[in-house]
């Protein structure tokens, strides 16, 4: 409820509301948005410059992502913290493999999500053709 003002704002309507843990960083995200981003496009109206369309597919993008996100924390951890949990591999290339392996847990996570849509869905509008 705190954030319907702006919802209602974004949709034109009170027929969607936001009930959300991160409610109040998403306030403070439309109150940068009113102070900066006056007259800006849509990010979906960008067109990306060829070098940039592999960031089209998301599971590349998460990679560029969170691969700093694990590289930058390892290394102010540092080598003597990392390696009580790296097993004796280099400490950065400790950090960037987790990396990878949460992209790729993601991408298995998503893709059993999809599998089983795509199994139950045609179950279920069978089921509800012979009723």
């Amino acid at each position: 409820a705190l954030a319907q003002p702006v919802v209602r704002r974004i949709t034109g309507s009170d027929d969607v509301a936001l009930g959300h843990f991160c409610t109040i960083g998403y306030l403070v995200q439309a109150a940068v948005a009113k102070v900066v981003g006056k007259g800006s496009r849509s990010t979906e109206d960008l067109e990306l410059p060829d070098n940039f369309k592999f960031l089209q597919d998301t599971y590349l993008a998460m990679a560029v992502v969170m691969v700093p996100m694990y590289l930058i924390p390892a290394i102010a951890a540092g080598p003597q913290y990392i390696a009580q949990f790296s097993g004796g591999i280099n400490y950065l290339m400790y950090a960037f493999m987790q990396s990878i392996q949460f992209v790729a847990g993601v991408f298995v996570l998503y893709s059993g999500v999809l599998l089983l849509l795509n199994e139950l869905v045609p179950a279920f509008r069978g089921i509800a053709m012979r009723i």
